[in-house]
């Protein structure tokens, strides 16, 4: 047996290393809540201002205070609201959808209202709109809803059609080739539009309208002509609906101005709450004689301390990133030049911090500058490799060229990969054909079979 002695040096992250981590990868809104949130579960942080004090009087009184809040559970206060709708109520589930935020299904009904129907035919009815997705479409087959409420093909067939012959068009469909077939027939667009929409939408989306043209012997305009109708049907019915709910509100962490002529960059701490440590549990601190309170208080401003640290070594970090980030893009900001190639690496090099840092203190935040708001994220874009390729040539520069290529070219005959690359490798851009598709692809541009126009 041999038996040897190795050393080795391994790091590990303590709770509040992975804590700090986590800090610094939260943008504004998520630290707001963070910081709220600490306030109320650590009693020496004071929201209002750091001068607060209270009269000795009622030293006895924070002092039961402060053991009922290290006694008091969150979860043991909490309580769950009883849910209103009584289950023997027939009609519980459509109010309880009348009340929710799917004004789709809302809608639905009260369009059915005054209508009289057959109580197997109204289950149907009611089922069908309960289990519509969020887009409009019925997933499941009706088949199953029938067996699972107990009634017959006929009626949920009988169901079906009245759901479907309801507003928005298209309601109740079960696949986008019937979404788009109940919108033409609900506008009395039949012929070819309905023909391409239930049988060629596979050829319309890659572009091939050739073999449409041969199996059903129409000219290119007018397949032209049908597509473009097709095209203007909405391929989900209930889109419009919850916009207001859908809405996401940005805050930006970083401001960008420009002032003098040179960029200033700032961040957006109005958002945050400020927080301070009391100076009455400093002095009741100071003051105590009880061995616990002292012990709690104690572990509440290291707490407190640590947190404080925290919230500013992520301001400085991310202060860094930001400057760094604007200063190697500036003339993307000072003049709406394309963006230079840049990665992480470039700017954890040049700030000498770990990439891994670099990430975190850009993940999802967001910068505001005239020209609008970006993810911080939009500004790194990777180098193209190539012994043509110039210094400062991105990805980003590479699919703006793209696009405008396309956008210019003659519609009649438009560009294809190839020549597209070769149209770039005349700029000193060397893309491939692939590379292009791909590009071309992300830009979301169909290919040239499809952008063709006759």
């Amino acid at each position: 047996m041999d038996l040897s002695i190795e050393i080795k040096q391994k790091q590990t992250l303590t709770p509040q290393m992975i804590e700090t981590m986590k800090i610094l990868q939260m943008n504004v809104q998520d630290l707001s809540e963070y910081l709220e949130k600490a306030a109320l579960e650590n009693p020496v942080f004071d929201m209002e201002s750091s001068e607060n004090t209270l009269p000795d009087s009622q030293e006895q009184e924070i002092q039961k205070k402060i053991e009922w809040l290290d006694r008091t559970s969150p979860i043991k206060n909490s309580y769950k609201e009883k849910n209103s709708w009584e289950p023997s109520n027939p009609f519980a589930e459509e109010r309880k959808f009348q009340n929710s935020e799917n004004d789709s299904s809302q809608d639905l009904f009260f369009q059915l209202h005054l209508s009289n129907f057959s109580k197997p035919v109204a289950r149907g009815i009611k089922e069908i709109i309960l289990n519509l997705a969020p887009n409009g479409y019925l997933d499941e087959p009706i088949e199953q809803i029938a067996k699972r409420i107990g009634i017959s093909k006929v009626e949920i067939d009988q169901a079906l059609k009245i759901v479907q012959s309801l507003e928005p068009a298209g309601i109740g469909a079960r696949s986008l080739s019937e979404c788009l077939c109940l919108q033409l027939k609900r506008q009395k667009k039949g012929g070819l539009p309905l023909l391409i929409a239930e049988h060629y939408l596979k050829e319309v989306g890659e572009g091939h309208y050739h073999r449409i043209m041969k199996e059903t012997h129409a000219s290119p305009a007018e397949i032209q002509e049908a597509c473009s109708i097709i095209r203007s049907l909405n391929p989900k019915p209930c889109s419009n609906y919850g916009q207001e709910e859908e809405t996401q509100y940005i805050t930006p962490d970083i401001f960008v101005f420009s002032q003098d002529g040179k960029l200033r960059v700032s961040l957006n701490d109005n958002c945050l709450p400020s927080l301070h440590i009391s100076g009455y549990y400093q002095k009741l601190l100071q003051k105590t004689d009880d061995s616990q309170v002292k012990s709690y208080l104690s572990g509440k401003f290291k707490q407190a301390q640590w947190l404080v640290q925290s919230i500013s070594q992520r301001r400085e970090t991310l202060l860094s990133c930001a400057s760094c980030l604007v200063q190697e893009q500036q003339d993307f900001f000072l003049k709406g030049s394309y963006l230079k190639p840049l990665s992480l690496q470039d700017i954890s090099q040049k700030l000498e911090i770990h990439e891994s840092t670099v990430s975190r203190a850009i993940k999802e935040k967001y910068l505001q500058c005239d020209r609008g708001t970006y993810p911080l994220s939009y500004f790194f874009s990777h180098r193209l490799k190539g012994l043509e390729q110039e210094q400062d040539t991105s990805a980003a520069k590479a699919k703006a060229l793209l696009k405008k290529l396309i956008q210019e070219e003659d519609k009649k005959k438009p560009l294809s990969d190839q020549k597209l690359s070769q149209l770039l490798g005349a700029q000193k851009i060397t893309l491939s054909r692939r590379t292009v598709a791909k590009y071309r692809e992300e830009l979301e541009i169909l290919p040239a079979s499809g952008r063709r126009k006759y």
